[in-house]
């Protein structure tokens, strides 16, 4: 909570956290008076910041609930992208969509190649390292 009221304070145009608090409040709370706040820090918090900071806390826990379900499906808890290769397929299905020109026509086909090279990565990995729908596992 205390990293989103400073991210939400920090920017360009430096709004301190009294006033930012004061804002926030002032939501919940009707009944505080803040007329002596600028109509333009207000605008900045509301429609700048506060979605820049809730985007970046979603995206956070996104990635959280993925690497938990990596580890899950692999049944290791070293797993991770990086590891596993779905890193690399990324980067390469964004090369692919770089090299063969595409993405001069829209900028959606970095991501969907990029997506879909991760995808076929994991898929691979995860098709090489089942036997009879099963993980198995080598203890040395």
């Amino acid at each position: 909570m205390v990293t989103c009221i400073i991210g939400i304070s920090i920017g360009s145009i430096d709004i301190p956290i009294e006033i930012v608090l004061r804002i926030l409040a002032a939501k919940i709370l009707p009944w505080l008076d803040i007329s002596d706040i600028t109509e333009t820090q207000q605008v900045i918090i509301w429609f700048i910041r506060v979605p820049r900071v809730l985007v970046a806390a979603l995206v956070g826990a996104s990635l959280a609930i993925a690497g938990t379900q990596m580890q899950g499906l692999f049944q290791n808890p070293l797993a991770s992208p990086g590891i596993v290769g779905t890193s690399s397929g990324g980067a390469l299905g964004a090369v692919i969509a770089l090299a063969s020109g595409l993405a001069s026509y829209s900028m959606f086909y970095i991501p969907i190649f990029a997506s879909a090279g991760a995808l076929l990565a994991l898929f691979t990995v995860y098709i090489f390292s089942t036997k009879n729908g099963r993980l198995e596992f080598y203890h040395f």
